[in-house]
């Protein structure tokens, strides 16, 4: 009975880890370094403008470290946050990662959308996963226009985090040639026919999420390799419900063997989004970091020096 209960803790303790790692680093991890050359080099000078003149930013989609997967002549409007919106992330719970996954969710949607070449706007729901902390950071900046800066610390080095200094994933030579412009995904030709894949979108992934932490709350197991890869199975969709994630679920467990190794593998190839900063030091030398949140990310909207600075 003892070894049954422990297996039991065992299983809850690998889907705690894995919702705990999936949602803190999903968009997050690899090395750095410039994603191509589509992408424009950002100005760390670059003024962002008064956010009283004007309270949307138009950002043009090339800054974006997944700009391939929009429609040409997609552009971005962000403002900065407002008091109610700082004030709903200042209670953000860094140790309950649905809590931050929501609270960071709801300031992008506030401050985010998304305008088409035909005019329309789209809401935070359409974007790329893998742009949400880039356009985070953004947003901040908008806010603390005069100052409150963050810093990566390298040895004598400090890096500013913002705009500027990012670095982001290179796109995987091996991968290039099947990178569809006009569709905004990569097709792959393979021996069972052409295979569509790209990032997930935010409403997307929200909707895998979500279903994540019902069944991380019921205590049953989560599939790791299914979570992993069916979200990059449906480029440019923005919801799907629980039972349409369980359906594919169903199929996904009947998959061949060599169709499962397939998209495990393009998986590990399509990490796209901020990799870290980068800087030149004294003597002239580059310096990455990986970190970008030093404080963690409930920090991000936090003026440290507040209480004094308010007294007389």
């Amino acid at each position: 009975m003892a070894d049954n209960n422990k297996k039991k803790d065992d299983k809850k303790q690998n889907s705690d880890e894995y919702l705990k790692d999936y949602l803190g680093n999903n968009d997050y991890n690899g090395d750095g370094g410039d994603i191509s050359n589509q992408h424009k080099n950002q100005n760390p000078n670059q003024s962002l403008g008064s956010a009283k003149d004007l309270k949307f930013l138009t950002i043009d989609i090339n800054e974006l470290p997944c700009s391939y997967f929009y429609p040409a002549g997609t552009s971005v409007l962000v403002r900065a946050a407002e008091v109610g919106e700082i004030q709903a992330f200042s209670v953000v719970d860094d140790t309950n990662f649905y809590d931050l996954f929501e609270k960071v969710n709801h300031i992008v949607q506030s401050c985010v959308m998304l305008k088409f070449p035909d005019g329309s706007k789209k809401p935070y729901t359409h974007l790329i996963d893998g742009d949400r902390w880039y356009l985070l950071f953004v947003i901040r900046e908008l806010t603390f226009q005069k100052g409150n800066d963050l810093f990566a610390t390298v040895g004598k080095t400090k890096i500013p985090i913002k705009r500027g200094f990012f670095t982001f994933h290179d796109m995987d030579d091996r991968i290039k040639k099947y990178y569809n412009k006009l569709a905004g995904n990569f097709t792959f030709e393979t021996k069972i026919g052409n295979i569509e894949m790209a990032p997930p979108t935010m409403g997307l992934q929200k909707s895998f999420t979500d279903y994540m932490i019902k069944e991380a709350q019921a205590k049953r197991d989560l599939d790791e390799s299914f979570l992993k890869i069916v979200p990059y199975t449906f480029p440019g969709r923005t919801s799907i419900t629980e039972e349409g994630i369980k359906k594919e679920y169903t199929k996904f467990k009947t998959l061949p063997i060599d169709l499962f190794q397939f998209l495990n593998q393009a998986i590990d190839k399509l990490s796209f989004g901020i990799s870290g900063v980068k800087t030149l030091d004294e003597s002239g030398m580059e310096v990455h970091s990986e970190e970008i949140f030093p404080d963690g990310i409930s920090k991000l909207f936090v003026q440290p020096d507040a209480f004094d600075d308010f007294l007389k």
